[in-house]
């Protein structure tokens, strides 16, 4: 994971452009041991979008998968290089909650909900989580996988 977020820092510095629709199917890890390319790396830039942009993109405001978008993006402001990063937590919330070990998902959670919430809803229940550090420790021990 800090792989993929070091290629994104650097795809943002570089190009000044914000992925957009960080997902778990777009963090490409390289288990190949003799492969020297990248250790990890981002694909499916089509939502790409440029940074201090003066026009809109012309892609939705809310696209990607509902469980990792950034909370602000559900109330349609412009997306921004911090609500990347949110997605990426997003992320890593998921793997815990939904992977035993490498490769291992589990069938079902009580978060499966996540893909199918209303979004002003989502945005509620994802705030909930996280806006009191209490809250957020006992949700997070509660269903993460041992394993994490």
């Amino acid at each position: 994971m800090l792989a993929a977020l070091e290629g994104h820092e650097s795809l943002h510095d570089l190009t000044i452009i914000i992925q957009s629709d960080l997902l778990i199917g777009n963090l490409m890890m390289n288990e190949e041991k003799n492969n020297p390319s990248w250790p990890s790396f981002i694909i499916d830039l089509d939502q790409a979008i440029r940074e201090n942009r003066e026009n809109p993109s012309g892609a939705p405001s809310k696209t990607g998968t509902r469980a990792f978008i950034a909370i602000g993006a559900f109330y349609s402001e412009d997306h921004t290089f911090m609500y990347d990063l949110e997605s990426f937590f997003w992320v890593l919330i998921w793997i815990c909650i939904h992977y035993t070990g490498p490769e291992q998902a589990q069938e079902t959670t009580d978060f499966e909900f996540w893909n199918y919430k209303n979004t002003t809803k989502l945005a509620k229940i994802k705030q909930g989580m996280v806006v009191h550090k209490g809250d957020f420790i006992k949700e997070i021990s509660q269903n993460f996988i041992p394993y994490y």
